[in-house]
C-alpha cells in the first residue's frame, strides 16, 4: 500500500536573513510597524505542496525564503521573492516518489521592499482643494524640505485625492499597521510606483475612505480639521528608509510640471486625461458611467 510519510520540521523565523532586520532600524522609520506582517502558509493539494505568503500590510516586501526538502521537486534550497499586499504563491513542490518518505522545513526573513526604479519623478499630482482654486491662495513655504502647506482654509472644504492609490493609514486603527507619520489626523495613500502621500489635517470624522481601499485622483478623501493642510510625498529605500520627495502639479499652462509655488495665480484644474491616467479600461468604463467610488 502506498504510504506518505509527512515530516514538518520547526519553523523558524531568521532575522539575520537580511543585515536591515533590525527593530531600532524599522520603529525610526516609519512611526509605526506592523506586527509580523508576513506569514507563510503551506497547503497540500494532491501530490503537491503550495506555499504561499500573507502580507497584512500594504506595503510590498522582499521575502526570503531557505528551504529544506526531501522527495520534492523542484529542488529549490533559496529564494527571494517580492509579495504585495495580499496573499502571493511562492512556490508548488510536487512529490517525487509517493512511496519515499517526504519532508519539509523551511526558514524565511523579509524587509520592506522599496520603491526602486519605478518611481516617477515628474508624475503630474493633481491640487488636493480641489479644481479652479487659486494656489497662491493658500500656499505658503514650509520649514520642512519638500513640505506642501496650504493655509486660509475652512472647517467645511475637502480634501482630494491627488494620484490614484491605496489608503494605507488613517486615524482611529486599534491594531499597529505600516504608518509613516504619528500626526493622529492624516491619511496615507500608497501609489502604483510605490511612492506615498500623506494628507495631514483630515477631520478624524469626516474620513470618507477606508484603509485598504482603493481611491483615485479627484475623489474626496475627507474634510479638513483646521485652517491648514500638509502634505508630503515620500518614496522608500530597501529596508523602510524613507525620503521625501518633490511635488509636482499638472499645470495647463505649461508643457511640464510645476512645483506649487511656481503656480503664481494659475487655476488648478482636474483634466481628464490626468485623472484616468493610471485606470484601467474596466475603471475607466466604471468612471463614465459614474459608478467608479
Amino acid at each position: 500500500m502506498k504510504k506518505i510519510v509527512l515530516l514538518v520540521l520547526l519553523i523558524y523565523i531568521i532575522n539575520p536573513l537580511f543585515a536591515q532586520f533590525t527593530e531600532q532600524e524599522q520603529t525610526t522609520i516609519f512611526s509605526t510597524r506592523a506586527e509580523s506582517p508576513i506569514k507563510i502558509i503551506v497547503l497540500k493539494k494532491e501530490n503537491k505542496f503550495l506555499f504561499y505568503a500573507d502580507n497584512k500590510s500594504y506595503y510590498p516586501y522582499s521575502l526570503r525564503m531557505i528551504y529544506t526538502l526531501t522527495n520534492l521537486r523542484p529542488m529549490v534550497t533559496e529564494k527571494t521573492y517580492v509579495v504585495g499586499p495580499g496573499r502571493t504563491r511562492l512556490e508548488a513542490f510536487e512529490i517525487r516518489d509517493e512511496n519515499a518518505p517526504t519532508n519539509y522545513s523551511y526558514k524565511y526573513g523579509f524587509l520592506m521592499h522599496g520603491t526602486g526604479e519605478d518611481f516617477i519623478k515628474d508624475y503630474p499630482y493633481l491640487f488636493p482643494l480641489g479644481k479652479n482654486k487659486t494656489a497662491s491662495e493658500y500656499y505658503s513655504e514650509s520649514s520642512l524640505p519638500n513640505n506642501i502647506r496650504l493655509e486660509n482654509l475652512n472647517e467645511s472644504d475637502t480634501i482630494y485625492c491627488m494620484r490614484k492609490g491605496v489608503v494605507s493609514a488613517k486615524p482611529n486603527v486599534t491594531v499597529l499597521i505600516d504608518k509613516i507619520s504619528s500626526s493622529k489626523n492624516a491619511v496615507e495613500i500608497v501609489h502604483e510606483d510605490g511612492s506615498v502621500m500623506v494628507y495631514k489635517g483630515i477631520d478624524q470624522e469626516n474620513i470618507f475612505v477606508s484603509i485598504g481601499e482603493k481611491v483615485y485622483p479627484g475623489q474626496a478623501i475627507g474634510l479638513i480639521s483646521w485652517q491648514h493642510l500638509s502634505v508630503d510625498l515620500y518614496t522608500i529605500a530597501e529596508g523602510g528608509r524613507i525620503t521625501s520627495e518633490v511635488i509636482k502639479f499638472y499645470s495647463s499652462q505649461s508643457e511640464n510640471v510645476k512645483t506649487l509655488g511656481e503656480f503664481d495665480d494659475e487655476v488648478s484644474e482636474y483634466p481628464l486625461e490626468i485623472i484616468i491616467k493610471e485606470m484601467s479600461s474596466f475603471e475607466k468604463r466604471k468612471l463614465k458611467k459614474g459608478k467608479l467610488y
